[in-house]
């Protein structure tokens, strides 16, 4: 099974079930489609192609764009509050 998944400050990424007899996942890319090994769990194999960077630069890193901004409004407020 393939997933891809975001995490903060790293991005999209390819999530593959590792062999446990290998330690590798089923699919590791292609000549085509180049997939580069960037860390693994326990059970879990994570890679970047160049969808994945693809989507890194369109999205950009959102959690933090969010996070950023919920907590800008209510800092702003306090530090105008306490002056």
């Amino acid at each position: 099974m393939l997933n891809v998944i975001f995490f903060p400050q790293i991005g999209f990424l390819i999530a593959m079930q590792m062999d446990p007899d290998t330690g590798r996942s089923l699919w590791e890319g292609s000549e085509e489609d180049v997939w580069e090994r960037m860390f693994t769990s326990e059970a879990i194999v994570y890679y970047k192609n160049d969808k994945m960077k693809e989507m890194d630069n369109y999205f950009g890193d959102i959690h933090s764009d969010i996070c950023g901004k919920s907590v800008g409004g209510p800092q702003s407020n306090v530090l105008t509050c306490l002056r």
